[in-house]
């Protein structure tokens, strides 16, 4: 209706796009060293001078984060379910016992305001903590049968970020007349370089939430497994 204020999802959406933007803005214009030590003064109000590599650093990786967050929370935006799961499974009272550990002494009815305190965080924990789990199973939704396709296409995306990453790896010479025990280090030397440098991209992609957080685990556990099955034929061979 004309005259009302839009709702909260839809005002949230929209300070969400506008802080899209804004950072998508900062980004563009860091595209230099000089261009990155100008924009972090501006926004830190701090003299470009004093800005040390590592602050440069550290604010063009949280950029980059929050752009992957709010990418994420686009493509996959929290429900219900998930709200209602996240308030249930909430801290359960630790606010306010803390809160009432810090009134004075002087306090009226102190010892009754933290019997009360420590009373709702006993039943928060007996109430809403035994019934988190069937609370969860309750408002699992059904599987999206668009789910394993979306995964599989972010899946294929892995790997082809980890084909590109060990691309500069030159592959080790293989002549003629090489002993087989020399040959196999080489080949040793080069597979761990390329797993590596496949770790290193994978917690770049991690670090900047390009991917989903348990698939990119999945794969590191990968390559840690290929990288001890490497190194014990290494030691069965020697």
């Amino acid at each position: 209706m004309p005259g009302l204020a839009p709702p909260f999802s839809s005002r949230r959406a929209q300070r969400g796009a506008q802080m899209q933007k804004r950072l998508e803005g900062m980004q563009a214009k860091m595209g230099t060293e000089e261009e990155k030590r100008q924009t972090v003064a501006e926004v830190r109000d701090r003299p470009a001078q004093r800005l040390s590599e590592r602050d440069l650093n550290r604010f063009s990786t949280r950029v980059t984060r929050m752009l992957a967050d709010i990418d994420y929370f686009v493509r996959k935006p929290m429900g219900w379910r998930d709200g209602t799961i996240v308030v249930w499974a909430g801290m359960r009272g630790a606010v306010t016992v803390a809160a009432a550990q810090t009134l004075p002494d002087d306090t009226p009815q102190r010892a009754l305001l933290v019997l009360i305190a420590f009373s709702v965080a006993v039943l928060s924990l007996l109430i809403q903590g035994g019934t988190v789990g069937p609370l969860v199973r309750r408002l699992t939704p059904e599987v999206d049968p668009n789910a394993a396709a979306d995964e599989a296409e972010e899946r294929t995306e892995i790997y082809r970020m980890l084909r590109a990453s060990s691309e500069g790896i030159a592959e080790p010479e293989r002549p003629e007349g090489v002993p087989r025990v020399e040959q196999f280090y080489r080949e040793k030397k080069y597979r761990l370089e390329v797993l590596r440098t496949q770790r290193l991209a994978l917690l770049d992609a991690r670090d900047n939430g390009t991917f989903d957080a348990d698939m990119l685990a999945e794969e590191l556990s990968n390559l840690d497994a290929a990288e001890i099955t490497i190194e014990m034929r290494g030691k069965s061979g020697e």
